[in-house]
Order: structure tokens, then C-alpha cells, then sequence
């Protein structure tokens, strides 16, 4: 086998590989960045699906990209996996686009092909995928958003972003 079908065979093992969905955290800041923060390395051809501020203020669903359109940045210590403790993967949206509100942002993104997602409430999403259902829900804690996922009721993922202060009103229910 040369290397030519070798790269070839590399490169599809590793779609397949990416083709799951997994769940992630959105950051908008003020200065005009997007930031994403998820478990799963994004290839190229990536389905991103982030949620958003509209100029008016609105929470909206789904701001749609691919893999190509962020750069990965420096590790930082601000999100975390708080179930599994993963490696979370970091990435910059390279142009951020113009339906996007100025105000700051902190929301849920979908990463995967198969991901078919209807926003349910602000706090929640309802997510299809060729395994089955994946609900996926938001809440703050005392000092942090969480991006929870679950199939059937039991918690798949909880990715975690920390705040530099406490939340006077956390909305998580602990069990």
C-alpha cells in the first residue's frame, strides 16, 4: 500500500471518528471574540452549531459553521469537563459574523455532523441524533455555566465554564 492510500484511509477513520455529536460551550466577549470550548478535536468539515445573541438581545438558535472557520488557541483554565475531565479542546471563531449582538455571551454549541437541533427553551435543546435523543440543557451554579447533556434522563456530559465572581441566583437543581 503506498502512502497516498494510506493518508486516505487515515483521513476518512478520522471522520468517522468526529462523526458522534458532543456538546460545548459558546463565549462571546465584549471585544468582538467567539470562543468555543468543547471535548471533541474539530476536523475541517465539522458541523459547529452555536447559540447566540441577536442585535436586539435575543437568545437565538443556531448560528451555523464548520470546523475550517475557528483556529484552535491556548490552553486556559476557564472551561472544564466536570463529568468525565476530558481534555477540552479551544477554539476562536476566525470572523465573527455581523448577526451577532455586542453584548457578552454565554450559550451552548453542538458539535457533529449527525446533529439535528430544535431550541426548546432558552435554557434548553432538544438534539436528534442517528443514536437517538440527547437533550441538553443550560444552568449556572455558584460560580459557573454548565452545558449538561442527557439520553434518557442520565447525565452524559456536563462541560463547565467558571466565572471570576459568584452567581447571586445559580438556576442548576442539584439531585
Amino acid at each position: 500500500m503506498d502512502t497516498k492510500h494510506l493518508f486516505a484511509i487515515l483521513v476518512l477513520c478520522a471522520a468517522n471518528q468526529s462523526s458522534a455529536a458532543t456538546t460545548g460551550i459558546v463565549s462571546m466577549n465584549i471585544g468582538g471574540e467567539t470562543r468555543l470550548y468543547s471535548t471533541q478535536a474539530l476536523s475541517p468539515n465539522e458541523s459547529v452549531q452555536l447559540q447566540y445573541l441577536d442585535k436586539t438581545g435575543a437568545t437565538r438558535c443556531c448560528l451555523k459553521r464548520r470546523g475550517n472557520a475557528f483556529e484552535s488557541i491556548a490552553a486556559d483554565s476557564v472551561a472544564l469537563d466536570a463529568l468525565t475531565d476530558k481534555p477540552i479542546y479551544r477554539y476562536r471563531l476566525k470572523q465573527q459574523p455581523k448577526s451577532i449582538g455586542a453584548a457578552p455571551f454565554i450559550g451552548v454549541a453542538v458539535v457533529g455532523e449527525s446533529a439535528k437541533i430544535k431550541q426548546s427553551a432558552t435554557q434548553s435543546f432538544s438534539v436528534k441524533l442517528i443514536d437517538g435523543p440527547l437533550t441538553v440543557r443550560s444552568c449556572t451554579s455558584l460560580e459557573g455555566f454548565h452545558v449538561i447533556g442527557e439520553v434518557g434522563g442520565k447525565v452524559v456530559s456536563d462541560l463547565y465554564y467558571g466565572f471570576d465572581y459568584e452567581v447571586e441566583k445559580p438556576t442548576c437543581i442539584s439531585n
